[in-house]
């Protein structure tokens, strides 16, 4: 028995993920000027991972909403990569942001 895969249900998840993404990140991005930071280099770098985050949830909203056909390998390799960038963006910007976050984690390093 073939297994068949329902493309328009895994835009539909895809497309409520990004947009929960997207959200975090400009809110991270809107937030980060309001934190105490001392390091230059980390909040540097947690911008760019926020920004990251947003331009590649917002690819992967506009993929799926554009109507291209699911049944093409290149679209969805596009697609997966733009789910995985969004997903090691937001997982290095949340680490650098629990560094500052706990200080006590900071003596460990």
């Amino acid at each position: 028995m073939p297994i068949t895969i329902n493309y328009t249900e895994i835009r539909f998840h895809l497309t409520a993920a990004a947009a929960i993404f997207a959200t975090l990140a400009y809110r991270a991005i809107r937030t980060a000027g309001t934190a105490n930071w001392n390091d230059d280099y980390l909040s540097g770098l947690f911008l760019t991972l926020s920004f990251a985050m947003l331009v590649a949830s917002l690819g992967t909203i506009v993929l799926t909403v554009s109507g291209l056909p699911a049944k093409n390998k290149f679209f969805m390799w596009l697609l997966g990569f733009c789910v995985y960038t969004t997903l090691a963006s937001m997982t290095g910007a949340y680490m650098i942001r629990s560094y500052f976050i706990f200080p006590r984690a900071r003596r460990s390093f």
